[in-house]
């Protein structure tokens, strides 16, 4: 689990190394004397079963104090700087959010974050519709492989959609009693701080074991703040109105209408799916105001 974002840390690592070095303009004997072939698997990111983890903390240590802004004004300001400096938060947090959503593992951990997630995104009206459509529609609705495909299509473009306008739209204003600013939280200074205060001692001492279990931690927390914060959204307004009118739907067909309550339930239906308009509507108002 999050292997994708494993590689992504330990990409940034070789790049980070990679850049400054030729910024400096140094050679990998200055770097590293009598072990370039060494360096050069660090610099092209190639990792093995030897070195799962690019490179150890003593080896990343001489590393960042042979490149140091001690002997360059341009060099590396200390360790952090060397190993996570590169890293763009905001893309990791969205990269992790989307590989949960789309993960065809069966991994109990991965389920359990999955339904986090998606109970979270019901702030987001679109979805919560989808969502009171996908937990409440009889299955079988849509039969044919072009109905199928077109649904799933559509249900992962919605998906993807909530997940920006729940975890990467929205910033939170916060005042910082230390400057006496208004700072603004979001979930990549979030992970970011959490992963220093992690990731702070012995960075890379089994850093392949201890990241997966860090992010798991980190977004089963995030989703269940969400959860939380969702329960009286206009998204799950919208969820709750929709399952509704699913129910009443099915008990309406259960009674076997004829032609003319068919024209009454269709215009019901309009009239629903107008009100989740409406409220999509306002919502984004709610958020252009706030």
């Amino acid at each position: 689990m999050f292997d994708a974002e494993t590689t992504y840390i330990l990409d940034r690592i070789s790049s980070s190394i990679r850049t400054r070095k030729k910024i400096l303009n140094l050679t990998r004997t200055k770097i590293l004397p009598d072990r370039e072939p060494r360096l050069s698997r660090i610099l092209n990111g190639k990792r093995n079963k030897d070195y799962p983890n690019l490179l150890s903390m003593g080896l990343a240590e001489e590393i960042a104090k042979a490149m140091s802004i001690e002997f360059y004004p341009e060099g590396f300001t200390d360790l952090n700087d060397m190993l996570w400096g590169e890293i763009n938060w905001k893309e990791l947090a969205h990269m992790a959010i989307i590989n949960i959503a789309q993960s065809t593992s069966d991994s109990a951990e991965i389920k359990k974050l999955q339904t986090k997630l998606s109970s979270g995104l019901i702030e987001f009206v679109p979805f919560a519709k989808i969502k009171a459509q996908l937990d409440y529609e009889t299955p079988g609705a849509y039969s044919s492989d072009s109905e199928i495909h077109e649904r799933v299509s559509m249900i992962t473009s919605i998906q993807l959609q909530a997940i920006d306008w729940v975890y990467f739209s929205e910033k939170i204003p916060q005042y910082d009693p230390f400057t006496g600013k208004i700072i603004y939280d979001t979930i990549e200074e979030r992970l970011k701080n959490d992963f220093y205060q992690k990731f702070n001692e012995n960075p890379l001492t089994k850093f392949n074991k201890r990241f997966p279990i860090f992010l798991t931690n980190f977004f089963d927390k995030e989703f269940s703040d969400i959860i939380s914060k969702a329960e009286n959204s206009i998204g799950a307004q919208a969820y709750r109105f929709e399952a509704d009118a699913i129910a009443t739907t099915d008990d309406i067909y259960d009674a076997e209408i004829n032609q003319s309550s068919t024209e009454v339930l269709d215009e019901y239906l309009t009239f629903v799916n107008r009100t989740i308009g409406k409220l999509t509507e306002f919502q984004q108002r709610f958020r252009e105001y706030s």
